[in-house]
């Protein structure tokens, strides 16, 4: 069976990507590797729609995005950056020092200024959550339309020469008056859904391969900026850091060598994860000390919880077993916040907003955790 997929993709995108093929026999491109549980749920909905309470809601959605010209990267009023093809955004916690007579921006962390929306950071994520819902609905419906619908928006922000996007993030997260208005390496905070967007290119491929030229454009984008990524001073920089944000880039990095077919460089990283990140970030108690130093505290532990969750899914076809390995620490996080959401009253850090939707963000994260114990078995 895996010999027929491998020749039927051989056939569509060429012999030139046979060390791709040799990846994919491992880690198929054709299945999502990250959000399973949402996977799962739409075999459900694939296998009988009356019986999917959100099936109408989400063809709606799709064929509304059908109609639609598609979100691209150089559609924007406002940018630091020379070019509308850069991608362009600015510290969300970033504000006018009002009290000051000269032009600068003072950190008021937590409270996001109106203007981040005003830049390609929001943009970004509806140009993903467009391409999720069309990727759902086509796996769903198997309707071409949608299909359709779907490489011309991927068209549009990586590989149309009018409106695609530059392959860096020089000008992501400008704190405005500062570094002579370039970006910083926070910025790859903001292109974690590229994860949800690799996802929804699996699940798509899984009803009908990408056409050779897309994937073809496809890959040369992500193979220029995981060299960006990978190699660049901001990339480097960011590596140092402890927090969420390097999590994110590590899980970032190695699902786009995936998708570019360096496995070894994937698997590298990997192998760093477990003492780099999670030993380091998470203490015995379950505490996530860079997280608690923010002013909400528990919203990015809980954020942060979510990406080591994202990170075992996403390594679970080398390593099924991986969050049992390291459960100790994992758990344990898992029972602090469930503490915390349990009695937020006695939460001795700071939270200034977001406890109205803790516990339901938690519940969601428990429900994907479960479902990640019970693949266990599953892997070969």
């Amino acid at each position: 069976m895996v010999k027929v997929i491998v020749k039927r993709i051989l056939s569509i995108i060429g012999m030139s990507f046979i060390p791709q093929m040799i990846l994919l026999a491992q880690i198929p491109v054709s299945k999502p590797l990250i959000d399973l549980l949402e996977f799962s749920d739409l075999s459900i909905m694939k296998s009988d729609t009356t019986k999917s309470f959100f099936y109408g809601k989400l063809k709606q959605e799709a064929d509304s995005y059908c109609l639609q010209k598609p979100i691209v990267v150089t559609d924007k009023q406002k940018t630091f950056a020379p070019d509308l093809h850069y991608y362009c955004s600015v510290g969300p916690y970033w504000w006018p020092d009002v009290t000051s007579t000269s032009f600068r921006y003072i950190n008021k962390d937590g409270l996001i200024n109106p203007e981040y929306y005003d830049y390609d950071a929001v943009r970004l994520e509806r140009f993903v959550n467009r391409c999720k819902t069309l990727g759902k609905i086509f796996y769903v419906t198997e309707d071409e339309k949608y299909y359709d619908a779907f490489i011309r928006q991927l068209r549009a922000w990586f590989i149309d020469a009018d409106t695609y996007m530059y392959p860096n993030l020089d000008y992501g997260q400008v704190i405005p008056g500062q570094n002579g208005n370039k970006g910083r390496s926070n910025a790859f905070i903001d292109i974690y859904p590229f994860n949800d967007l690799l996802d929804a290119i699996r699940l798509v491929n899984q009803v009908t391969p990408i056409d050779k030229t897309t994937l073809k454009a496809l890959q040369k984008w992500f193979r220029q900026f995981c060299n960006y990524m990978d190699n660049g001073e901001s990339g480097q920089s960011l590596r140092k850091l402890q927090n969420n944000i390097s999590v994110a880039y590590d899980i970032t990095l190695i699902n786009i060598f995936l998708f570019i077919g360096k496995e070894n460089k994937a698997r590298q990283l990997a192998n760093t994860f477990a003492d780099n990140r999670i030993y380091i970030q998470i203490n015995e108690l379950g505490e996530q000390p860079a997280e608690l130093r923010r002013t909400k505290a528990a919203t990015y532990s809980l954020f942060n919880l979510a990406h080591f969750l994202d990170f075992c899914y996403l390594v679970r076809y080398w390593y099924p077993d991986y969050y049992q390995k390291h459960s100790e620490r994992l758990d344990a996080s898992f029972t602090y916040l469930i503490n915390v959401g349990e009695h937020p009253d006695n939460y001795a850090y700071q939270q200034i907003s977001g406890w109205d939707v803790y516990n339901s963000s938690l519940k969601t994260l428990l429900r994907k955790r479960d479902y990640l114990l019970k693949l266990k078995s599953t892997i070969k």
